[in-house]
Protein backbone atom coordinates (compact mmCIF):
# COMPACT_ATOMS: atom_id res chain seq x y z
CA UNK A 1 0.00 0.00 0.00
CA UNK A 2 1.27 3.44 -0.90
CA UNK A 3 0.18 6.75 0.55
CA UNK A 4 -0.50 9.88 -1.50
CA UNK A 5 2.91 11.42 -0.81
CA UNK A 6 4.77 8.35 -2.09
CA UNK A 7 2.65 8.19 -5.24
CA UNK A 8 3.21 11.91 -5.79
CA UNK A 9 6.99 11.45 -5.40
CA UNK A 10 7.00 8.66 -7.98
CA UNK A 11 4.97 10.81 -10.36
CA UNK A 12 7.33 13.77 -9.93
CA UNK A 13 10.35 11.53 -10.48
CA UNK A 14 8.74 10.17 -13.63
CA UNK A 15 8.05 13.69 -14.93
CA UNK A 16 11.65 14.66 -14.21
CA UNK A 17 13.01 11.64 -16.11
CA UNK A 18 10.71 12.38 -19.04
CA UNK A 19 11.93 15.97 -19.13
CA UNK A 20 15.55 14.83 -19.06
CA UNK A 21 14.86 12.27 -21.78
CA UNK A 22 13.34 15.00 -23.92
CA UNK A 23 16.43 17.18 -23.43
CA UNK A 24 18.82 14.36 -24.30
CA UNK A 25 16.83 13.42 -27.38
CA UNK A 26 16.78 17.05 -28.52
CA UNK A 27 20.56 17.24 -28.12
CA UNK A 28 20.98 13.98 -30.00
CA UNK A 29 18.94 15.28 -32.92
CA UNK A 30 21.48 18.07 -33.37
CA UNK A 31 24.41 15.64 -33.70
CA UNK A 32 25.67 14.05 -36.90
CA UNK A 33 24.78 10.36 -37.13
CA UNK A 34 27.42 7.82 -36.27
CA UNK A 35 29.50 10.23 -34.20
CA UNK A 36 30.63 9.48 -30.67
CA UNK A 37 28.44 12.34 -29.38
CA UNK A 38 25.41 10.82 -31.12
CA UNK A 39 26.11 7.37 -29.69
CA UNK A 40 26.78 8.70 -26.20
CA UNK A 41 23.48 10.58 -26.25
CA UNK A 42 21.74 7.47 -27.61
CA UNK A 43 23.10 5.49 -24.69
CA UNK A 44 21.90 8.16 -22.26
CA UNK A 45 18.46 8.14 -23.88
CA UNK A 46 18.27 4.35 -23.59
CA UNK A 47 19.16 4.47 -19.88
CA UNK A 48 16.58 7.19 -19.27
CA UNK A 49 14.00 5.21 -21.23
CA UNK A 50 14.69 2.21 -19.03
CA UNK A 51 14.27 4.44 -15.96
CA UNK A 52 10.95 5.75 -17.31
CA UNK A 53 9.73 2.20 -17.89
CA UNK A 54 10.77 1.15 -14.38
CA UNK A 55 9.01 4.16 -12.85
CA UNK A 56 5.79 3.60 -14.81
CA UNK A 57 5.75 0.00 -13.61
CA UNK A 58 6.31 1.15 -10.02
CA UNK A 59 3.62 3.80 -10.28
CA UNK A 60 1.17 1.26 -11.68
CA UNK A 61 1.79 -1.02 -8.70
CA UNK A 62 1.62 1.85 -6.20
CA UNK A 63 -1.66 3.14 -7.61
CA UNK A 64 -3.28 -0.30 -7.74
CA UNK A 65 -4.16 -0.21 -4.05
CA UNK A 66 -5.63 2.42 -1.80
CA UNK A 67 -3.59 4.48 0.61
CA UNK A 68 -3.06 2.95 4.06
CA UNK A 69 -4.13 6.31 5.55
CA UNK A 70 -7.92 6.36 6.16
CA UNK A 71 -8.25 10.10 5.46
CA UNK A 72 -6.62 9.63 2.06
CA UNK A 73 -8.89 6.70 1.23
CA UNK A 74 -11.93 8.86 2.03
CA UNK A 75 -10.68 11.69 -0.19
CA UNK A 76 -11.38 10.59 -3.74
CA UNK A 77 -11.28 13.33 -6.36
CA UNK A 78 -9.05 14.04 -9.34
CA UNK A 79 -5.68 15.32 -8.20
CA UNK A 80 -6.23 14.60 -4.50
CA UNK A 81 -2.89 12.80 -4.33
CA UNK A 82 -1.00 15.77 -5.84
CA UNK A 83 -2.24 18.41 -3.39
CA UNK A 84 1.27 18.88 -2.05
CA UNK A 85 2.32 20.84 -5.17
Amino acid sequence: MTDDDALDRTSRELLGKLGHLREVESLKRRQPRSTSAFHNLSDAARVLGDDVHRLTEREWVEAATESPIPEERDEQRPGDWTDGE
